[in-house]
């Protein structure tokens, strides 16, 4: 779509109000303009409009104004977001709390109630396991064994070195906890939430002011990592204190505690404090919170209150015990050369382990009783809840986390593995004081979740061998839907090249079609790491360091899942393992970094980070801030202002244009404007993923009754675009598709329940419309005798407002309300 000059002419009289998807979209491929100008907005929160050369504003060619909401630059364009593959495991977590299915009934409140409680155990857990990782690093590997090695420490006091290590460890939790710093409170108490259309809290005003327990959970994440940083402290000081206890007693204290030094006694009360502390916290959801009687309301409240008064201290006390614990190795005395491991590092490895494992179970089983007591009881599979039904049977919170322990254990292993193999801390001494090389000298715990990451690596190609293999089975039949989908009419001057664009159009279609297997992938992954970890667990009880007895080895194949590490087997898996998980991080942070000035397909590394961090701190606290608590608002609060701004009451002021992500920007903004305001307020979704994903994802937030009741509200003035060929979206607002071989049909809103209502196709550019959902072509044929336009590429997710029925949609959007003002019955 071209732009104009506006100078000398007359205002327009409605707004194209554009949000893009992927944070790396610039503003001037956002605009589709060279030259942009900020109109509005911050540093962070940006509104531009296309200007000319000399910085003159420019318009469409048919005078109606074109701005770009540009929200990118909260979770893309600085050094912090060179970090985000490092924060997945957090921000997976915290978004799994989102997931969980809606409460139906006071049964399924008590699971909901305890999945959130898991949920933030395990989260806890993932800060103990990420801050074992930073000491373990610095105070064994490099602080103990490298150190004594290395000309430039080896001349220090071995005391100093390791109690800087302490420090430094300290200081890198310290960070972590900065990165969660939120945006508080966004908007005054007093402002009413509109409730017309929203059955989602995405419509109440509290979801954007976050967790009022997002303070407090940041405060006790940080004392557990400072307590564990100073357990570990206490360990080094005089391990054989602490060596040959039973597990639980030597990490609570309770078992021969006057025999050991003051500050460990502290550190682990302090903790577990901390882990029951964080478990009856709550629902981090506060609104779905379970039911108490009146009587306990208010000591609820209290306990709350005085949760998040004492956690100030507590930071304090973790705080003085880690200094503590640093000043008090200034007595220690280590022995020297310092070659071997710290082996009593192992038990707290392997009590992370098993809490891990143990929580995973439980959280299962409350999320599969959470799933039945809230499962869909309409059969028909024509209904349209089966086409919006939930991931996994509802069950998506539960491999999401799984996912996410998966893969912050892997990357601390990996971390740790990478560490000791570049240091050549593989050597280790003999009992005749000699080295020799036997290990690369983690944890036992560590070395096998490395080994696991080798097998998973494996899997994985595995599992892409099989997709080819599923393409080329069915190539036949993509082909078949491409021909069909393109299939022109004799008399149209529209025709392909003639070069192999049914092949590609295929290629793209089968591409798409795997977003429908990410459940089974989910799955897959899940428990293949599920029954990793359950071997491990296995194996790392009864058998602790050193070579494995045979009666502690699993039998059979069991055995390969989790190869001891120390008696000199599986070395090669273990490495590989590490470095494969390490150099995909590496290499996806440099895409995602890159990807904030490039306009190529690489933005789509910033998919996942865009999703799971649009969700406030609930679970996991250790986040970069959530840009809903701006966007929505500030996207809502510039709607009203084209609003306030404009005398025309008879037309709709402004047509909000949302990409991808933006999509669901825009959708939650509009829950929040009242019925008079969406009287005057279009919306067109292009690349939504508000029926492919949201609502399957997070049922509880983005659903089928939100969806069909802002439809209505917006009486009409909704149209949504998508293609085939896209890998991430589809329709939003019709479900039930014929194929186009066949009398082309599909149910749509506004009658669900009507049966299979006919299609339609353009002549000119072969859309198919099915009611408010229009598929466009890709690529979009045009006259090639009249040379009308290009055909050079799939298009597949972006560039929408290039495609000729883009101005088409616009004008139909317009056009509803400019036929009926409101108050009248659409004709």
């Amino acid at each position: 779509m071209g732009h104009s000059d506006v100078m000398g002419q007359d205002l327009p009289q409605w707004v194209e109000l554009r949000v893009h998807g992927v944070s790396g979209t610039p503003p001037e491929s956002l605009l589709a303009s060279p030259h942009v100008k900020q109109v509005a907005g911050d540093r962070f929160s940006r509104f531009f409009r296309p200007v000319n050369g000399e910085g003159h504003e420019l318009h469409a060619d048919d005078g109606h104004i074109v701005e770009g909401y540009h929200w990118g630059q909260f979770t893309s364009g600085s050094w912090r977001a060179g970090l985000w593959l490092v924060l997945v495991p957090f921000g997976l977590i915290n978004a799994a709390q989102f997931m969980l299915p809606g409460i139906k009934g006071p049964v399924s409140k008590v699971f909901h109630g305890l999945c959130g409680s898991l949920l933030r155990l395990l989260a806890l857990l993932l800060t103990c396991l990420i801050t074992f990782t930073f000491g373990f690093v610095l105070i064994d590997l490099i602080g103990w064994r490298w150190a004594a090695r290395t000309r430039m420490l080896k001349n220090f006091e071995p005391s100093a070195v390791l109690a800087a290590a302490v420090v430094l460890s300290a200081l890198s939790l310290v960070a972590l906890f900065l990165l969660g710093k939120g945006f508080g409170v966004i908007r005054p108490d007093h402002e009413a939430d509109p409730q017309e259309v929203s059955v989602t809290p995405l419509g109440r005003l509290e979801f954007y002011r976050g967790d009022a327990d997002a303070s407090t959970l940041r405060r006790l994440h940080l004392v557990g990592g400072l307590s564990l940083i100073a357990l570990m402290a206490a360990f080094v000081q005089d391990p054989a204190v602490w060596s040959n206890k039973p597990l639980i007693g030597f990490f609570t204290g309770f078992h021969g505690w006057s025999d050991r030094p003051l500050i460990g006694v502290l550190a682990s009360a302090l903790l577990m404090a901390t882990a029951i502390i964080v478990i009856f916290l709550g629902d981090p959801e506060g609104s779905v919170s379970v039911a108490l009687p009146h009587m306990l309301e208010g000591p609820r409240e209290k306990w709350h209150k005085w949760v998040g008064f004492a956690s100030k201290p507590l930071v304090i006390a973790a705080v003085v015990l880690v200094a503590a614990s640093a000043i008090h190795l200034n007595a220690f005395v280590a022995p020297h050369p310092r070659l071997d491991r710290i082996e009593i590092f192992d038990g707290i490895s392997n009590l992370l382990m098993y809490v891990g494992v143990i929580t995973l179970i439980l959280l299962f089983f409350a999320s599969a009783a959470l799933a039945w007591t809230t499962r869909s009881t309409n059969r028909d599979p024509r209904a349209p809840e089966h086409f919006f039904c939930r991931y996994a049977w509802g069950m998506t919170a539960y491999l999401v986390t799984s996912i996410s322990v998966f893969i912050g254990v892997g990357l601390s292993a990996a971390v740790a593995t990478a560490v000791s193999t570049s240091l050549d801390l593989d050597i280790v001494v003999d009992e005749s004081g000699n080295t020799v090389q036997t290990s690369v000298g983690t944890t036992p715990m560590l070395d096998r979740i490395s080994y696991a990451w080798g097998l998973t690596v494996l899997m994985l190609v595995g599992v892409a061998l099989m997709a080819v293999g599923h393409f080329v089975a069915h190539r036949r039949h993509y082909k078949d839907s491409a021909e069909a989908m393109h299939a022109q009419p004799p008399e149209a001057g529209t025709q392909l090249p003639p070069d192999g664009w049914i092949t590609r159009i295929a290629r793209s279609l089968w591409i798409a079609r795997m977003k429908t297997k990410v459940p089974i992938l989910f799955w897959a992954f899940a428990a293949f790491g599920a029954l990793l970890s359950i071997v491990v667990a296995y194996e790392i009880g009864p058998c602790n360091a050193g070579a494995i007895p045979e009666k502690c080895r699993p039998a059979g194949f069991v055995d390969f899942l989790s190869q001891p590490r120390l008696d000199g087997n599986g070395d090669f898996l273990t490495i590989f393992g590490a470095w494969s998980l390490l150099a995909t991080a590496a290499g996806l942070v440099t895409l995602s970094r890159g990807a904030v000035k490039t306009q190529t397909s690489r933005r789509g590394v910033n998919v996942i980070w865009d999703v799971i961090s649009f969700w406030p701190h609930a679970v996991h606290p250790f986040v970069p801030r959530p840009y809903s608590q701006r966007t929505v608002v500030d996207l809502r609060d510039r709607i009203r202002w084209h609003l306030g701004r404009s005398d025309a009451k008879d037309a709709r002021q402004i047509v909000v244009c949302g990409h991808s992500q933006g999509s669901l920007i825009s959708f939650t903004a509009l829950l929040l404007l009242t019925q008079d305001e969406r009287n005057r307020v279009g919306l067109v979704t292009f690349g939504s993923q508000l029926r492919l994903i949201f609502p399957r994802a997070f049922p509880a937030f983005v659903n089928l009754g939100t969806i069909g009741n802002l439809y209505a509200a917006l009486d009409g003035a909704w149209i949504n675009l998508y293609r085939a060929t896209d890998p991430l979206a589809g329709p939003v607002l019709s479900w039930n598709h014929s194929q186009d071989r066949l009398r082309p049909e599909s149910q749509h809103f506004p009658q669900p329940y009507a049966g299979r209502l006919p299609d339609s196709y353009d002549a000119a550019t072969r859309r198919r419309i099915s009611g408010a959902d229009w598929r466009l072509l890709d690529p979009t044929p045009h006259d090639a005798d009249l040379q009308t336009g290009p055909v050079t590429r799939i298009y597949g997710h972006s560039e929408f407002w290039d495609d000729p029925d883009w101005q088409v949609a616009l004008s139909e959007v317009v056009g509803v309300v400019r036929l009926s003002p409101p108050g009248t019955e659409t004709q």
